[in-house]
């Protein structure tokens, strides 16, 4: 058992083992990648032979906890929905269920999502240009919207990308990395005073981004 001297990662993990009777736990997130900050949740899951699924939310020691617990015949065929704790660190396992299901977990990566069918894709790029004529109102119905298609704009990128969407921290670490003009469209578009025009130039990069960029190649 790996707890890294953390009082609170041993008093979750024991909780897990002697309140859930779990076999396995994995830390997975920050904590795991080893980016945390002070701030940063610990984000745990355990596996046991069987019972119901929980989820274990609170607040120790002025620390976040979201533990989810599963019983393993809820993994097991079900390994794509559970991609978010790829990389992560073993704290325990039974008879190498730990290590088998991130090892599936980093080939089901690898193979990339399966795309979303045209017509849904489709249906984004509608909802998209919608949600911008709505916006434009200016009443409380489109500021809300505004709030809405801020939000959703990220996975949309994805999406529309046939791309991994996996959670806003790894989503902007991606764009550092592999399209810095989208990162520096979604700051400005994400700022508290931002414009309309901030997010119309957002969204058109996403439902036009791949030609811009073999327009600039």
């Amino acid at each position: 058992m790996k707890l890294k001297n953390d009082p609170i990662l041993e008093l979750a993990v024991r909780e897990l083992v002697e309140k859930h009777r779990c076999h396995t736990a994995i830390l997975y997130g920050s904590r795991s990648r080893g980016d945390w900050t002070e701030e940063s949740d610990y984000d745990l899951i355990g596996f046991r032979d069987e019972g119901e699924k929980i989820r274990d939310a609170r607040i120790i020691n002025g620390k976040f906890l979201d533990a989810f617990v599963y019983p393993i015949q809820d993994v097991l065929g079900q390994e794509r929905n559970f991609l978010q704790i790829r990389n992560g660190t073993i704290l325990l396992e039974k008879d190498r269920f730990a290590g088998n299901l991130l090892k599936t977990l980093d080939a089901l990566f690898a193979e990339g999502p399966k795309p979303l069918p045209e017509d849904e894709l489709q249906t984004i790029r509608v909802w998209i240009r919608k949600m911008l004529g709505r916006i434009a109102k200016g009443d409380i119905e489109g500021n809300y919207r505004r709030a809405w298609l801020q939000f959703d704009l990220l996975e949309s990128y994805f999406n529309l990308r046939k791309t991994w969407y996996l959670g806003p921290k790894e989503s902007f670490r991606w764009l550092t990395e592999h399209d810095p003009k989208a990162l520096g469209l979604f700051d400005r578009a994400l700022q508290p005073g931002a414009t309309l025009a901030d997010l119309e130039q957002l969204a058109s990069w996403i439902l036009g981004g791949n030609e811009a960029e073999k327009n600039n190649d």
